[in-house]
């Protein structure tokens, strides 16, 4: 993987480097859950960091703008919402769409966006903050390149969209060990139920829905 990480960062500085520095540059990295956005968008970004300058890149994760549990609750058909919590639809993408937009355009203020604590399972409002000194962005997230309204347009935002994929068994196998890790199931079969009927289908739907990347590459190499 670290030929793939040295190879991502490169592309990344290439982008700043023909910018000339003078637009901050925002990279979407989309993929089934479990297929490692996570690390390799905190990988790519510790090597820009080693060129560009120390601090100039950060990664923003798409998990803060999961719907809070409370919404979830006064919403619609809340018993289906929870089993399928994690599918776009239990994600505010207009308010994603909303910080997007703010960071491309306000380069002289702080911007301050919800992080996700996995032990309450809810967003903690304006826990990220993204400094004037950040010229280059990972957004890293299952659904940001879909071609589904609101969703689109999150895609459009980008200077580079990249898409990371990874064998079905490991994004699994991977998914099991998450689910029992965070307490999310209790046990194994519960966890390999929730992988089959709400991950995994979120996963296919990514990679049949989403527009056309600029890289597209595997996470279990």
């Amino acid at each position: 993987m670290e030929d793939l990480y040295q190879q991502l960062s490169q592309n990344a500085i290439d982008l700043f480097n023909q910018n000339g520095g003078f637009k901050r540059i925002m990279i979407g990295l989309a993929g089934p859950p479990g297929s490692g956005k996570t690390t390799t968008a905190q990988k790519v970004c510790e090597k820009i960091n080693e060129f560009i300058a120390d601090g100039a890149a950060t990664v923003l994760p798409m998990d803060g703008f999961h719907i809070p549990r409370k919404k979830l609750q006064e919403m619609e058909n809340p018993e289906y919402l929870f089993k399928r919590r994690g599918a776009p639809f239990t994600f505010d993408s207009e308010a994603l769409l909303a910080i997007i937009k703010k960071l491309k355009s306000n380069k002289e203020t702080t911007v301050k966006a919800p992080s996700f604590d996995h032990a309450l399972k809810d967003p903690i409002q304006d826990d990220i903050e993204i400094p004037a000194s950040i010229k280059l962005i990972i957004l890293e997230g299952n659904y940001l390149l879909l071609k589904d309204p609101v969703w689109f347009e999150i895609s459009e935002e980008f200077d580079q969209k990249w898409l990371i994929t990874a064998d079905w068994e490991i994004i699994k196998d991977r998914l099991i060990q998450r689910h029992l890790k965070a307490g999310i199931c209790s046990n194994y079969d519960e966890a390999l139920a929730r992988a089959n009927e709400n991950d995994i289908p979120n996963g296919h739907y990514i990679i049949e829905n989403s527009v056309k990347p600029d890289f597209i590459f595997k996470g279990d190499l």
